[in-house]
């Protein structure tokens, strides 16, 4: 049996077409707000923390975005799992020996880590990133993305 490589959930993203309604009930369970960003393809994003569990609301700034295909296919919910990895080659090389195709084999970066996502094609239908911080985070579970 080989090593792990994933280490912690990261995050849950999950999309929705009115941010407002979805943000007072996280609030509601005790979510704090970290940060709300404007993301690449007319995304907005709203990070929410409680403990060591985070959650990232996702929703459209316009019309005809990838998200709001997403939401037309399959409606408010689940949009992406990510999972902190400790290297990030070698759990690429472990998604692929487990039969899951990649996005894109080149990892994307910003301020968090280097990420690459899984095709939910081949994995049961969830979209799933592979995160590696670009520190490494003992004991803690930093803020994603």
């Amino acid at each position: 049996m080989s090593e792990p490589t994933v280490v912690a959930i990261e995050h849950v993203g999950i999309a929705v077409r009115d941010a407002d309604v979805a943000t007072d009930r996280y609030q509601a369970m005790g979510f704090v707000q970290v940060r709300t960003e404007e993301l690449p393809g007319g995304i907005r994003s709203h990070l929410f923390r409680s403990g060591t569990a985070y959650v990232e609301i996702l929703e459209s700034t316009r019309p005809g975005t990838e998200l709001d295909r997403f939401l037309d296919r399959r409606g408010e919910g689940l949009h992406h799992l990510c999972l902190r990895v400790d290297d990030l080659g070698n759990a690429m090389d472990a998604a692929g020996a487990a039969g899951c195709a990649l996005v894109s084999r080149t990892p994307l970066e910003d301020e968090r880590g280097h990420r690459v996502f899984i095709h939910p094609a081949t994995n049961e239908g969830v979209l799933t990133g592979l995160v590696e911080p670009h520190r490494k985070v003992s004991g803690e579970v930093g803020t994603p993305r």
